[in-house]
């Protein structure tokens, strides 16, 4: 009977136990990259009132852009936007973009955030979402 009983608790303790606690996120995270084969130069910020910073991604690599929330969990911050030259010719052509981001835990790009690149196509230069 006791290797019944215990066989039964094994069990029920198998059955009933929990996966592992994910952490709460504690940044929204976008990530950028450019399959361009150069350096693409770029401006950042996050939500209207914070100041433009500048920036350059390198091919083959990320730039990682967090806003930190207030609180573990929060998912909420102001909108991350871009602002670069799309003319790869003589002129220039200044253009904001907004990039929507992901709630993340930690700083990983291809595991967490919301990744975006820039490509050439012709004279014109673009950014969308990563495939």
């Amino acid at each position: 009977m006791k290797t019944t009983t215990t066989a039964a608790l094994a069990a029920a303790l198998l059955c009933c136990t929990a996966a592992p606690a994910r952490a709460a996120t504690t940044m929204a995270l976008t990530c950028i990259e450019t399959d361009t084969g150069y350096a693409i130069h770029y401006q950042y910020r996050w939500g209207e009132d914070d100041e433009w910073k500048d920036t350059s991604v390198e091919p083959g690599y990320w730039n990682e852009h967090w806003w930190e929330y207030d609180r573990p969990g929060e998912n909420r911050s102001p909108t991350f936007q871009v602002r670069y030259d799309d003319d790869l010719g003589e002129g220039s052509n200044f253009v904001v973009t907004r990039l929507s981001s992901y709630a993340a835990e930690r700083k990983d790009c291809e595991g967490e955030g919301k990744t975006f690149e820039f490509w050439a196509d012709g004279n014109e230069l673009n950014i969308g979402e990563s495939e």
